[in-house]
């Protein structure tokens, strides 16, 4: 009985020892390692790309059209400003998201400041008195304009009365005419 008990651990001794746990860990902790930073930089990706979309929407939208040059290239500079920066590992995913938060209170609030902007032009625009009219009628080179009879009295009582001179001597004045007066 011994011969064969001889041959079975002489046959256990040639089997192939089992992996060494710690080798088995170690590759699985690369793995997971690699696995992790490939994640982070497709966040990464994700969140880049959706912050270029936001500042394209804010660009596209009539109301930036219609603010100055100055102040477009001045919001312009503010939202090329946002940068969320790159992440590798789960630190560095957890500062990317806060970053995206960050990032996505400023385009709101640059948003309302663009909205605002764009108001206060429009309203400044609504304030500025129209261009003056030109005269209807046309001059003819080497012709004077003929002149406006304007009879006017010697005293009024109202400043409603004095009105409708001053209204005729501004549009005479405007058309660059002359004027005679006709005092009553």
């Amino acid at each position: 009985m011994l011969p064969l008990r001889s041959r079975t651990v002489a046959n256990w001794r040639r089997l192939p020892s089992p992996p060494r746990p710690s080798l088995n860990w170690n590759h699985r902790l690369q793995n997971l390692n690699h696995l992790v930073k490939a994640g982070a930089e497709h966040l990464t990706s994700q969140f880049t790309q959706a912050l270029d979309l936001e500042r394209d929407a804010i660009r596209s939208t009539p109301v930036w059209a219609s603010l100055p040059e100055a102040d477009r290239a001045t919001f312009s500079d503010e939202l090329d400003a946002l940068d969320l920066g790159a992440a590798t590992d789960i630190a560095g995913m957890r500062s990317l998201l806060n970053r995206k938060l960050e990032a996505d209170s400023v385009l709101i609030q640059m948003r309302a400041k663009v909205e605002a902007r764009a108001k206060a032009v429009a309203e400044a625009k609504a304030a500025q008195p129209p261009p003056p009219t030109e005269p209807t009628t046309p001059a003819v080179p080497g012709t004077k304009p003929a002149p406006a009879h304007i009879k006017a009295k010697r005293r009024y009582e109202s400043g409603a009365e004095v009105k409708p001179l001053i209204k005729e001597l501004q549009d005479a004045a405007d058309a660059d005419r002359p004027v005679d007066l006709e005092i009553e």
